[in-house]
């Protein structure tokens, strides 16, 4: 059973080739099951959708299948009633996800577009909201900033989602191994694990 202000993440079935997970909070138990928070409040949620839950339980990244029945709207957030319909298993490869890093405040360097806003991160790649449009497949050069310092590389265009403002979600995977101390490489595994960090230590209640 999911206890009362768990802190967990969602993975959105289809919304891009890589796994995203965003961060949320149960709020509650129903009758139908639980209520959960979501920090982000644009997400794309509709009632009867199946999603992926997961969560740490007894220091293991654990993944539970799971259908929304209910959307709760709120401010600043969004907050779905949902029900679990699967046991947990284990997911420990953990640094194959994309975390979601909409809410918070890192940027990057794409081409010529000097500060997108950085929208998920893993070790492998990442997303942002840029102006331009790139081609699938295209090698583009980027910076990463994290704490004073730069990460340089190039990326591989992976994914391209129109939005309704104008501007596009475009989506890099790296291949660079992380060797060098300031290679892109070492910049996606330093920010992919700080942002597991701030999640897992505002679950236990000490961020």
């Amino acid at each position: 059973m999911l206890g009362v202000d768990l802190k967990v993440f969602v993975q959105i079935p289809g919304e891009s080739e890589q796994r995203i997970l965003h961060p949320g909070t149960i709020k509650g138990t129903t009758e139908e099951g639980y209520t959960l928070q979501l920090e982000e409040k644009d997400l794309s949620l509709d009632a009867g959708q199946d999603f992926l839950l997961y969560f740490e339980e007894r220091r293991e990244f654990m993944q539970q299948p799971a259908r929304i029945n209910a959307i709760m709207e709120g401010e600043p957030s969004l907050t779905i009633g949902f029900a679990t319909t699967g046991d947990p298993v284990s997911a420990e490869s953990r640094e194959c996800y994309r975390v979601s890093t909409a809410l918070a405040d890192y940027v990057a360097s794409v081409a010529d577009e000097p500060s997108c806003k950085l929208m998920d991160v893993s070790v492998t790649g990442f997303s942002v909201i840029a102006e331009k449009n790139y081609s699938i497949g295209q090698s583009v050069p980027v910076k990463l900033f994290f704490e004073n310092r730069e990460f340089t590389g190039t990326v591989t265009v992976q994914s391209i989602k129109q939005l309704p403002t104008g501007k596009i979600r475009t989506g890099f995977y790296s291949t660079d191994p992380g060797v060098a101390r300031d290679s892109l490489g070492r910049g996606l595994q330093t920010i992919s694990m700080a942002v597991q960090r701030q999640h897992l230590r505002r679950q236990a209640g000490t961020g």
